[in-house]
């Protein structure tokens, strides 16, 4: 069986080599001092960049959190279990502090509140990790379940603040005009029935107008910054010369952004544009009226996961990837068709590899051998060769199934090829 002596014993062997200062105010700083010791804190602080570090690098991490906020409130909640552990005695969670550090954020994006349970727990879980291998380091494996009683209730306390501060923020937000701008945005994209003039005045721009839609978002691990969202919705009204915007961010971590003009608009390039090199953005191409503001959207958000699957720098315009796009909505049907196309050209090896973008570039130089030559820095003799060998593996001559081969390279490059057959295989 514990003892507080016990646990505190083991808390004031905690030490550890934060990366980074501590996010907590020097007055509660000062206070955690006093009962935990020097050693203790930096390993708050140590663990709380670890952890905070894990979450970043996720896959589906939020990449528009308030990631500076939630590292103050993580330090506060596990020294708060820290030192109920020296201490004993239960706290009651600041409600304030949840309020301010992600409320407001996590109502103004339609942050599904699971998703914010969920990481608290993930937090709960690596902490009581850590804890549980320094005790059993030190011989104390009796101290387990003393130590899991006491983060769990921690973060019980936090997570029901968290709750009633979400609840509260939700009740004010209900009436705003924000939350009406969010719900015809919404409306808007699933083809709902709207009047034109209602969501006009909601929105703020002509909706009988025309649209061009992006789509932002970033890598896994990156964050995007509110300077950085500016800077492409900056870039994009100057490219096509408006000032009307409408702006929508998600509770997956990416902004939704349109720019309206009086006439059709066309981006030439992601060159042109003049943002951070970090950021991914696909844009749609411009059509008019509430269908198009749909239309536009949906093909930005084609153009971005295009870019996310091929590991795209900056992302892509929607017109670039659209055959792309189109074929790769059914990833495991899309490898079928390129392996029936390809045939052995399909393979996963070097090799072939070199051939499919052989016969990729003789497509793109229209079926020029001298060109096509050129642009792969090979001798003619050598890219007939190829094509002969590619054609042999196929079955059939790239002239009788041009298309259908152009589409199952098109497939065949695409990072979602190799996970479909990933899961195929499994």
């Amino acid at each position: 069986m514990s003892s507080p002596g016990r646990l505190r014993e083991l808390v004031c062997t905690l030490d550890g080599a934060p990366t980074t200062a501590a996010s907590l105010p020097d007055d509660e700083l000062e206070r955690l001092h006093a009962p935990l010791g020097e050693g203790p804190v930096r390993w708050v602080v140590a663990t709380v960049d670890h952890t905070l570090g894990v979450l970043r690098a996720r896959p589906d991490a939020d990449a528009l959190a308030p990631w500076p906020h939630m590292r103050a409130l993580a330090e506060h909640v596990l020294a708060e279990a820290i030192e109920r552990c020296v201490a004993s005695e239960p706290t009651t969670p600041d409600e304030r502090l949840a309020e301010r550090a992600f409320a407001d954020d996590i109502v103004a994006r339609d942050i599904p509140l699971g998703r914010v349970v969920d990481t608290m727990r993930m937090m709960q879980h690596a902490w009581l990790d850590a804890l549980v291998s320094r005790a059993v380091e030190l011989g104390g494996a009796a101290d387990v379940p003393a130590l899991t009683h006491v983060v769990t209730q921690t973060v019980d306390g936090w997570v029901g603040a968290f709750i009633s501060a979400i609840d509260a923020e939700r009740r004010r937000a209900f009436q705003s005009e924000h939350a009406r701008r969010r719900a015809m945005v919404r409306s808007l994209v699933a083809g709902e029935a709207v009047d034109d003039q209602v969501a006009s005045s909601v929105l703020g721009v002509p909706v009988e107008s025309w649209h061009l839609a992006s789509t932002i978002g970033a890598p896994p691990g990156a964050t995007m910054t509110p300077r950085a969202v500016d800077a492409v919705a900056d870039a994009l009204q100057r490219a096509v010369g408006t000032t009307r915007s409408v702006r929508h961010a998600t509770g997956s971590g990416e902004v939704w952004l349109w720019v309206t003009t009086d006439g059709p608009v066309r981006v030439e390039s992601l060159d042109a544009l003049r943002f951070d090199d970090t950021l991914l953005v696909g844009i749609g191409e411009a059509h008019p009226g509430r269908a198009g503001f749909r239309r536009s959207h949906l093909k930005s958000l084609a153009a971005l996961a295009v870019s996310r699957g091929e590991r795209r720098r900056r992302g892509a315009l929607y017109r670039d990837v659209a055959l792309r796009a189109l074929l790769l909505q059914d990833p495991e049907r899309a490898m079928w068709f390129a392996e029936t196309v390809l045939q052995d050209l399909s393979a996963d090896t070097d090799e072939m590899a070199e051939l499919r973008e052989t016969v990729r570039v003789f497509f793109d130089t229209r079926t020029r051998i001298a060109p096509a030559a050129d642009r792969l820095f090979i001798h003619r003799n050598t890219l007939v060769s190829r094509l002969e060998k590619a054609e042999r593996l196929m079955g059939h001559r790239l002239i009788e199934r041009t298309t259908a081969t152009q589409a199952a390279l098109e497939v065949r490059a695409s990072e979602p090829f190799i996970a479909a057959r990933a899961q195929a295989d499994s």
